[in-house]
């Protein structure tokens, strides 16, 4: 068993029974009632009167009560309130930043408190001194009209419940002890006097000067570093002696924490295990809104007022805790669905037109049945209504998930539904509310709720500054222990006159002030702890940083710290090469993929292995505008209706561009043309118009020609395995000579039809596949940035850019070849990495492969 953290020995002199102990915080109350029960066990006694010991804000709340004083108004929304004011205050051009309403309503909140708790009323001259203050007699107006506000409608905040403790005429409490209190408002210490019979102040120690002989001062390079080494120290000494109390001050640990747990995972090789398993108890939980648990809710009702975005939706439906998605179909379906219409956002209409797409793959799909339930009303309502909404919304969903609990996602679930009931709350602000302005109030409350939930007591812990005041250890590490933490760094209010401050000693106002706190806090670290290191990080943005000046005369080391080196695990290890799969199946029809699949496989066989054999879609983005794949069908489409009903250049009339390309842009299905703002439209019509004038200048210098066939089908059956596919366009010139045309925004290279894999099948496929009268093939770049220019082959020259092949049979030939051989690849299940920087530079399987190239690898050219 742990030995406690707090010295119960410094308190039995002065407990009795009607002895109530206040703490600072919640973390020191616990250890001392933990000490407490651990001295009356260890007196042999198997019963024993708890010992009543509660933070001060436990204690508030509790005297609040036995007063029968009314409910006070939470912090954030008197802040609430504060900003109400100050946005009907300020200037229609107010500038950003520091005169955001928020910020301001945040300070005003800090001020307003700092009258209070410092009494700042009874002073003569506080109202001439606001008043001589430009800043100061800003936020007395602000001031004064708050005042009247919560004075007309009965509220009543918490700083005015201190006043009214201070006030209070009944005793209740007959004994109080107020134990290692650094920073006690005025305020504070007159409401508890006031209410008690007896005060009693109390220190756990009294701090005597820091020992060198047991204290060590060590320097790091960086902050990363600092926290390695801190893990490290902790894993060692947790390991060498199991019973020692080790703890870790962090002055701004919510700024550290994530990155030192991560540090602490990786010592303990931890990285992967749940909340619990790491041997810390950490006092800075993390926002409710990180929770994932949490998250999920908040995100479900996010997503019932259009404010999420599509890959936040993806997330969603993977979540645990919900039920959007019941099966992997539908989660493919509806990731399609995404990415093909590429919602900007997902507003209540956005989600219609998706799950109409998603219906025809999955017809009453789990999402299309929530949404059913979760149509927000437009209409007003008061906060009980949208919580109740809320939690119809959240079941549709099927939150918090089919599978039970375990200890933290319980706990979680238990601040959640508190959150709500505190919701409801609001409705005395105001009686009615827009849907979207409840769920900003929730986002807020969850935001401003810390998640700590209860867990083992370990031997680790890691404390803040005031947090560690009071408890014993064994082995202490007080991190960043440099001037700016110890001692803080003045921070003086905007708002109140800066004499005042001073003179009232407020928090943060005074160095010598601040330096002897500081000074108070490290004594006391150093008396209670058997053996004390210091750490800093001795550079900060290209600048030296010194030791706090409170241990300059204390020697320093530099220790060198060491990667994470994990042992290698014993036993004989072999290396096995495998690079087939499965062989495919005697052939039946299609072959999926058809060309692209062997271009693929020519470029990377593990890649089309990937995509086609173990089915892994290729990665997807959501574009702003037209997709590619859109941009292709338009340019395609465009060009079929410019040469409907002709087949010689000179009856291309140029008019007839604009309107062919706008109505190929109605080719786009329905509900992207909703979804695409018009300036998309518009950019393409433009795009596509000038790209078309630039080909037709190219195909006026060609040899002539008369066009065929646009769209042409054609089939193909190689080893029993039929590829179908559509022609671009088809030319004829003279003497029985054809040659088939393919449009590319970017002509691709052609280099391999020449030699080595074929990884550009598709226009000699089309070759094989029309038979003799083909007599050449090629790419027609069309493009609005780039040159129009054919790239490809044939028996003739037919085009600048067009590689003569004097023995076209034999060309033939060899592609017949070299497809056979690739189609023998995919039936074997060939599925063998061939890094290039062409196959890794847009692969979506890398994480698969895991081979990495040198960016500066040269990609072959065109010939």
């Amino acid at each position: 068993m742990l030995k406690p953290l707090y010295d119960i020995d410094v308190l039995l002199p002065f407990v009795s029974a009607n002895s109530i102990i206040v703490t600072p915080n919640e973390r020191l109350a616990r250890a001392i009632s933990h000490a407490y029960d651990t001295f009356q066990a260890d007196q042999g006694l198997e019963a024993w009167a708890k010992i009543s010991v509660m933070s001060l804000n436990r204690v508030f709340e509790r005297w609040l009560d036995e007063g029968r004083l009314a409910p006070c108004l939470k912090p954030q929304q008197a802040q609430y309130l504060w900003e109400s004011i100050i946005r009907g205050r300020m200037p229609d051009d107010h500038v950003t930043g520091w005169l955001n309403p928020k910020a301001l309503a945040l300070e005003s909140y800090k001020t307003y408190e700092l009258i209070y708790h410092y009494q700042l009323r009874a002073d003569q001259s506080f109202a001439s001194a606001m008043a001589a203050d430009p800043d100061s007699a800003t936020f007395y107006e602000w001031l004064q009209s708050f005042e009247h506000d919560i004075i007309k409608h009965g509220w009543v905040t918490q700083a005015q419940q201190w006043q009214a403790l201070a006030s209070c005429h009944c005793k209740l409490a007959a004994d109080v002890i107020m134990v290692d209190f650094d920073t006690l408002t005025p305020l504070q210490r007159a409401a508890c006097e006031r209410v008690s019979e007896r005060v009693r102040f109390v220190r756990s120690v009294l701090p005597p000067s820091i020992d060198a002989a047991k204290t060590s001062v060590c320097a790091f390079q960086d902050a990363d570093e600092q926290l390695r080494w801190v893990a490290a120290w902790a894993k060692a000494h947790y390991e060498s002696k199991q019973g020692e109390r080790l703890g870790i001050v962090v002055p701004d640990l919510n700024t550290h924490r994530q990155r030192l747990e991560y540090h602490l995972r990786q010592a303990f090789g931890l990285e992967h295990s749940d909340y619990t398993s790491l041997p810390v108890n950490f006092s800075a939980g993390m926002a409710a809104s990180q929770v994932p648990l949490i998250d999920a809710a908040a995100s479900v009702l996010k997503l019932s007022l259009g404010r999420l975005r599509p890959p936040e939706l993806l997330a969603l439906a993977r979540s645990p805790y919900l039920s959007l998605c019941v099966s992997h179909h539908e989660f493919r379906a509806l990731r399609e669905a995404l990415y093909d219409l590429a919602p900007a956002k997902l507003g209540h209409s956005e989600l219609l037109l998706i799950l109409e797409q998603l219906s025809k793959e999955v017809p009453d799909s789990a999402l299309s049945r929530w949404l059913l339930t979760s149509r927000v009303d437009s209409k007003d309502a008061t906060c009980l209504e949208h919580v109740r909404h809320w939690e119809q919304s959240l079941q549709a969903a099927g939150w918090p998930g089919k599978r039970g609990l375990d200890s933290v996602e319980y706990q979680a679930f238990k601040l959640w539904q508190r959150t709500l009931r505190d919701l409801v709350s609001w409705d005395g602000l105001r009686p009615k509310w827009a849907a979207s302005d409840a769920l900003t109030l929730l986002e807020s409350s969850l935001t401003n709720s810390v998640f700590q939930p209860e867990t083992p007591d370990q031997n680790i812990q890691v404390l803040g500054t005031l947090e560690a005041a009071g408890l014993c250890f064994d082995r202490l590490i007080v991190t960043d222990a440099v001037a700016g933490h110890f001692p803080e760094r003045i921070a003086l209010s905007p708002f109140l006159p800066k004499h005042l401050q001073r003179q009232y000693k407020m928090p943060r106002a005074d160095e010598d002030q601040e330096y002897q706190l500081a000074k108070s806090l490290l004594e006391g670290m150093a008396a209670r702890s058997q053996s004390l290191y210091f750490s800093y990080v001795a550079l900060a943005d290209e600048s030296k940083v010194a030791v706090t000046p409170l241990l300059s005369q204390l020697e320093q080391s530099f220790p060198v710290v060491a990667e994470l080196d994990r042992p290698v695990i014993p036993g004989v290890w072999s290396m096995m090469l495998e690079s087939r799969g499965l062989t495919l199946t005697t052939p039946q029809g299609d072959l999926k993929g058809g060309a692209y699949r062997l271009g693929m496989h020519a470029l990377c066989p593990m890649q089309a292995y990937s995509r086609y054999r173990l089915d892994i879609p290729e990665e997807a983005s959501l574009e702003d505008g037209l997709s590619a794949k859109e941009q292709g069908l338009v340019l395609h489409k465009s060009m079929e209706l410019l040469w409907r009903g002709k087949n010689r250049l000179e009856q291309v009339n140029p008019a007839d561009i604009a309107p062919a390309v706008a109505e190929a842009l109605k080719s786009i299905s329905r509900a992207r043309q909703v979804l695409l703002p018009d300036l998309a439209l518009e950019a393409e019509q433009l795009r596509l118009e000038t790209a078309i004038r630039l080909w037709l200048e190219l195909e006026s210098q060609r040899v002539p020609f008369n066009v065929l066939e646009h769209e042409r089908k054609a089939e193909l059956n190689l080893k029993g395995w039929t590829f179908s596919f559509r022609l671009d366009r088809l030319d004829a010139l003279a003497d029985d000579y054809s040659v088939i045309i393919d449009y590319k925004s970017t002509a691709p290279s052609t280099s391999t039809w020449f030699g080595g894999r074929l990884e550009q099948a598709q226009l000699p496929l089309y070759a094989l596949a029309l038979g003799e009268h083909v007599k050449g093939i090629a790419y027609g770049q069309i493009s609005s940035t780039k040159p129009a220019k054919l790239v490809g082959a044939g028996q003739q020259g037919f085009g600048k850019g067009v590689k003569v092949i004097e023995n076209w049979g034999e060309q033939k030939t060899l592609w017949e070849r070299a497809l056979l051989d690739l189609i023998d690849e995919l039936e074997v299940g060939e599925a063998s990495v061939l890094p290039s920087a062409r196959a890794c530079r847009y692969c979506d399987f890398a994480a698969i492969c895991r081979v990495q190239l040198s960016d500066d690898e040269e990609e072959g050219t065109d010939e």
